[in-house]
């Protein structure tokens, strides 16, 4: 999957951006097979490491409910995990619109997605090559990727950056889109100032 998103980034000319968990997966195994093409590495709610038996049982299981009942049956489970607690209190409506969306997905997507998550390979042993500055993102209560995943894949890659998020979940850049954009353009700007000044 890294292979195939470079090449076709490499044909438009498009720059690698930020990325949250499966963009993250990807961004990280693209780091380590084309280094020169990534200038830096924002990851928000990601891993690096392989998915653990107990979340493959869970992913099968899933897999299973969509496939027999539709993504109706996942959507109760889907918003609790996606969305942190502060956030399905405090922003129903926010909440509400996502799980319309959620359903409104083609089941077949679905499956194929958590197919992926579940089958995975394990960079941890490998983030020490990575030598781009990097930015480690992860909501406070992000249930589906906690915060000590984000706290180790952060110790792994030397010099990263390590920003706990207060008071959201998983979809981070849903829960709290203004603290994410002032983190990500801080950090972009402690590497790039002369093309900020410029611009």
């Amino acid at each position: 999957m890294a292979s195939q998103s470079i090449i076709k980034l490499d044909q438009q000319s498009i720059e690698l951006g930020d990325h949250t968990q499966m963009g993250g997966f990807t961004a990280l195994r693209a780091a380590l097979i084309r280094p020169e093409r990534v200038r830096a590495l924002v990851l928000m709610d990601t891993d690096a490491g392989a998915e653990t038996f107990g979340h493959q049982v869970q992913y099968a299981l899933m897999r299973g409910v969509v496939q027999v009942f539709g993504l109706k049956a996942m959507t109760s489970r889907m918003m609790s995990i996606m969305f942190g607690q502060t956030t399905r209190r405090e922003q129903p409506a926010l909440c509400q619109a996502y799980r319309q969306r959620f359903m409104a997905l083609d089941k077949r997507s679905v499956v194929t997605v958590a197919r992926a998550l579940s089958a995975r390979d394990d960079l941890l042993p490998r983030l020490g090559e990575i030598t781009c500055p990097a930015l480690v993102i992860v909501g406070e209560e992000d249930q589906a990727l906690p915060v000590p995943l984000s706290q180790r894949l952060a110790a792994g890659i030397r010099g990263a950056e390590l920003l706990v998020v207060p008071r959201v979940g998983h979809l981070s850049t849903v829960e709290a889109p203004a603290r994410l954009t002032e983190a990500i353009e801080r950090f972009v700007e402690m590497f790039e100032p002369a093309n900020r000044q410029s611009a």
